[in-house]
């Protein structure tokens, strides 16, 4: 499909109905197109976070590692936290513990007040608690 006809608008309305559905295949697309027309900014950082966990759910973990970079630089302390939060979750899946730590504690340091602080904590718990077993 051709998105540089449909205007931005047009373009968010279609991004929430295809992630409702869970239609990745017109998601992915809608949130590059919304990129290219405003590649920064709050609403920058919020598709990057939407392409993040997209690509995730397709398995694609080095384009979602990408898309966290991306929104982490945008510094939006709307999606920065969760960002930070879900690098570190990815980092632990990978048990890169080293990675995970960091990532996690950008979230509580950076962010203490943030919605994703909760999960941050959790998952540093948990990982401390495997590393401590392991020595």
């Amino acid at each position: 499909m051709n998105w540089k006809k449909f205007s931005l608008r047009e373009l968010q309305s279609i991004r929430a109905r295809a992630n409702e559905a869970n239609d990745l295949d017109t998601y992915i697309p809608v949130l590059r197109e919304i990129l290219r027309r405003c590649p920064s900014g709050p609403r920058a950082a919020s598709v990057y976070l939407g392409l993040a966990n997209a690509y995730f759910k397709l398995n694609q973990d080095a384009q979602a590692v990408t898309a966290l970079r991306n929104c982490v630089k945008m510094k939006s302390p709307q999606f920065e936290p969760a960002a930070w939060t879900l690098l570190g979750s990815y980092y632990a899946r990978q048990k890169n513990w080293t990675a995970a730590r960091r990532a996690l504690k950008q979230t509580l340091t950076r962010y203490p007040q943030a919605p994703s602080v909760r999960t941050a904590h959790s998952l540093l718990k948990h990982i401390d608690g495997i590393t401590s077993w392991k020595k």
